[in-house]
């Protein structure tokens, strides 16, 4: 919408504020050019940050008598917490020799706790040698960690991962898996 404001040929209310009480962004063409423009944003509180913009600009009437402008603008934002992604579990694994003689495979289960992304997601899993990821691109799956020539008090370290991809390109995560063969 444009509004006339003496002595500018053509002012532009942006109003992007859902409070009108609050105020509008008034954009004037025939800008000359920017002398400063600066952001300020203050510690969360409550979950919001303030933001203060400041900006200087030059410009020219229809008159042609050049203007200093300064316009700041006080904005309440949000702060979003950083996407997390954690791994949920066992990481500290006992097996007895038994078992491995029986089976050396030890199998898990595993998934992931996601906050803070947005959906459609990608997800691939990835272990280091010796794992065996049941299904690689879900949510939850089973791990199979191959043991064969361990012995009593052998300890195993297997590397697990996830990277989770969002619409934004976030997030990875990673933990290490012990195994431990007992008696």
């Amino acid at each position: 919408m444009a509004i006339r404001v003496v002595g500018f040929d053509n002012v532009q209310v942006v109003d992007f504020s859902p409070n009108p009480a609050s105020g509008s962004l008034f954009l004037i063409t025939g800008v000359v050019g920017v002398d400063h423009t600066s952001a300020v944003v203050s510690d969360p509180i409550n979950g919001q940050c303030k933001v203060t913009l400041t900006s200087l600009v030059v410009t020219r009437n229809t008159q042609g008598i050049v203007w200093r402008l300064a316009f700041q603008a006080n904005v309440n934002a949000l702060a979003v917490a950083p996407a997390t992604i954690t791994i949920s579990g066992p990481t500290n694994i006992s097996v007895s020799i038994t078992q491995l003689r029986n089976n050396p495979i030890v199998r898990r289960d595993y998934s992931i706790d996601i906050s803070r992304l947005s959906p459609p997601l990608s997800i691939q899993w990835t272990g280091g040698a010796g794992t065996t990821i049941a299904n690689p691109t879900a949510s939850s799956t089973a791990i199979d960690f191959d043991l064969r020539g361990d012995g009593v008090g052998d300890v195993e370290t297997f590397p697990l991962s996830v990277q989770v991809t969002d619409q934004l390109g976030e997030s990875v995560s990673s933990q290490q898996v012990t195994i431990t063969v007992t008696t």
